[in-house]
């Protein structure tokens, strides 16, 4: 089915300005129809997935990637500017979807995952530094955004003290969470729309780069700069910096778990048991995936396990 899918948007701009539109209409509905942040959590990737799947296609044309992007965009823009205005909506439709369409063109350019992922954990930390520099009084910023984590929490049944808490700690961390949130969507669209251009040609493009996918030692390297600043409160960017790092290496160590499955030939019921796992104790498996994907770029475990083999299906 999504072999056909893909295949079925690939044959004309018409069909990828169709599909896009469609795809920004399913996250207007699941804003609209599920709690507002749980459905955009869930579908705002839908319409940089088409984007970059066309863009792998090398459909790239200035006559209709424009039309295909605006018809993405309202829709998305629409959701996400629930509650906080048209022109944020816009504007956070454009940082999600443009960035999925740079990233996609940089993964086709060089043809590596993990230089992609490393381009855009660059280009976050660039944003966080930039959003310090531009903005002088961050927490005052983000104040009506705390208030609101705060009184959400409190109507989930939390305490008002320990709500107040995770809120404080919500805004210590807001800039490089919105960008981490920004830079993961642009990312799992292009996921997602290398899988179905994989699919349209009957191959498997994500699996493979995916389970091979490394952030570099160089950002592990500045990863442990930022928690030391952190620790010692020398920097107040360091904060978002560490936070945007961390996310990057919680990909890495799930692709570890997936390139382990792999290299020992388990099945795949064992990546629905962990993602199951990771659902129900996520305070506790995700510092775990964080800090192997950390160190596994000086112990290199696939390495050591053997690569993986050619995937199956």
């Amino acid at each position: 089915m999504t072999a056909s899918l893909a295949s079925w948007l690939l044959r004309s701009p018409g069909r990828a300005a169709l599909v896009a539109a469609a795809a920004g209409f399913l996250v207007a509905a699941a804003a609209g129809f599920l709690v507002l942040p749980t459905g955009i959590m869930f579908t705002a990737w839908a319409p940089g997935a088409v984007l970059a799947c066309l863009v792998f296609a090398g459909k790239l044309s200035p006559r209709w990637v424009p039309a295909s992007l605006i018809a993405a965009g309202i829709p998305l823009a629409w959701a996400l500017g629930q509650g906080v205005g048209t022109v944020i909506g816009a504007g956070l439709a454009a940082a999600v979807l443009l960035p999925t369409v740079a990233l996609s063109a940089w993964l086709r350019r060089t043809n590596s995952l993990s230089y992609t992922v490393q381009t855009a954990a660059v280009a976050g930390i660039l944003a966080v530094i930039g959003a310090h520099l531009v903005v002088d009084d961050s927490k005052a910023f983000w104040q009506p955004v705390v208030v609101g984590v705060e009184q959400m929490l409190q109507q989930m049944g939390g305490a008002g003290e320990e709500a107040h808490e995770i809120a404080e700690v919500a805004g210590q961390v807001a800039w490089g969470g919105a960008i981490w949130l920004v830079t993961l969507y642009s990312l799992l669209g292009v996921f997602f729309g290398l899988h179905l251009f994989g699919r349209s040609r009957d191959t498997h493009e994500l699996g493979p780069r995916f389970r091979a996918l490394k952030v570099g030692r160089v950002l592990a390297v500045l990863a442990v700069i930022a928690w030391a600043l952190t620790a010692w409160r020398v920097a107040r960017e360091a904060d978002d910096v560490l936070y945007v790092l961390l996310g990057m290496f919680l990909l890495q160590g799930l692709a570890l778990v997936h390139a382990i499955r792999e290299s020992f030939g388990v099945g795949g019921w064992t990546l629905v048991l962990f993602y199951i796992l990771l659902f129900l104790l996520s305070a506790l498996v995700l510092p775990v995936l964080v800090m192997l994907g950390l160190v596994d770029n000086w112990l290199d475990f696939r390495g050591r396990w053997g690569r993986p083999r050619a995937p199956a299906g």
